[in-house]
């Protein structure tokens, strides 16, 4: 059979063993629904019918997986059978849950399966209709986190205070070099905000609602890559601002005292 033929065979099968855990498919989003997803990834040799149970997720965790990726089945109750199973894991290094619509709620159970994870250095978590309240669940993640380097909150909802809450986790933490929050909700950033992330390599807030950068955001490593694409910004403009903290850092020196 060529290639392409086994890859459809495939992708048919895992959906026919998708049907068999929930025929009845009353809704998108179940705990079990995370079966299908699962073995799109990791193929057929693992479709094992009634798979999704969380001693079932556990066991498969536990097979020396270094990365999982979710697309678009999740849900909050898929979201709390993951964390339950993460809970004890030590091979997942990348977890990948973008477009799984887990909510505060989803999101606030999977930092706490985390708690204490001491092998997971990149968190996906863009488009997941994340707020405040699941953004302020991360930040208190962060602060105790010592692993995670690459934090991807991409296309949520998070406003004002959630980036605060990340900010001030972020105060203790030593090990995130990658902040990701473009496409969010973000009007406006705490003054200290600057002062808590320093160690970012990487900063994006692209398309967002910042109209004001803190004085802070100048005190950043002098190599963090800063991103405002698609932000109303003022102060600084949007042209000094994308140059990086030292050219912020200049912006509020020459003209701070004028503003």
């Amino acid at each position: 059979m060529p290639a392409g033929d086994k890859r459809q065979a495939s992708e048919n099968e895992l959906v026919e063993v998708g049907r068999a855990v929930d025929p009845a498919r009353s809704s998108p989003h179940t705990a079990e629904d995370s079966i299908v997803s699962f073995l799109r990834v990791w193929g057929t040799e693992d479709a094992v019918n009634g798979w999704g149970k969380e001693d079932d997720v556990h066991e498969y965790l536990e097979r020396g997986r270094k990365s999982l990726v979710l697309d678009n089945v999740l849900g909050v109750d898929g979201a709390k059978v993951l964390a339950a199973a993460l809970r004890d894991n030590t091979t997942i290094t990348t977890l990948n849950l973008n477009k799984n619509e887990i909510g505060d709620e989803g999101a606030a159970a999977i930092v706490k399966g985390l708690r204490g994870n001491t092998t997971l250095t990149c968190l996906v978590l863009m488009a997941n209709e994340i707020g405040d309240k699941g953004a302020a669940a991360i930040g208190e993640a962060l602060h105790h986190n010592t692993t995670i380097t690459h934090l991807l909150l991409d296309l949520n909802k998070i406003g004002d205070e959630g980036a605060a809450a990340i900010g001030e986790g972020l105060r203790c933490n030593t090990t995130l070099i990658h902040l990701h929050l473009s496409n969010n909700s973000i009007s406006c950033l705490p003054e200290e905000m600057g002062d808590a992330l320093t160690n970012l390599e990487y900063f994006y807030l692209r398309n967002n609602e910042l109209t004001r950068l803190p004085r802070s955001i100048g005190k950043m490593n002098k190599d963090c890559e800063l991103c405002f694409d698609g932000n109303p910004l003022k102060e600084p403009p949007l042209a000094v601002a994308n140059q990086g903290a030292e050219a912020i850092a200049r912006y509020f020196e020459e003209y701070g005292n004028k503003l």
